[in-house]
């Protein structure tokens, strides 16, 4: 599974919309509760929000 599938998202850029996707899906995967599937939202989320960053940065010729 990719990030987009993980966060039950269309890839996008809109930064909000990948934290409100976690947002909801963190309350199905706590980290007390479920760890190993905290350990995938969470990991799919950073790859969402940095993939976000870099399409960003590379339309306003931002390259890190």
């Amino acid at each position: 599974m990719n990030c987009w599938q993980i966060l039950q998202l269309e890839p996008t850029t809109d930064i909000r919309a990948i934290k409100k996707a976690y947002a909801v899906l963190l309350k199905q995967n706590k980290p007390d509760e479920n760890p190993a599937g905290f350990q995938q939202l969470h990991a799919a989320y950073r790859q969402a929000l940095d993939w976000a960053d870099l399409v960003q940065r590379l339309a306003h010729g931002l390259e890190r």
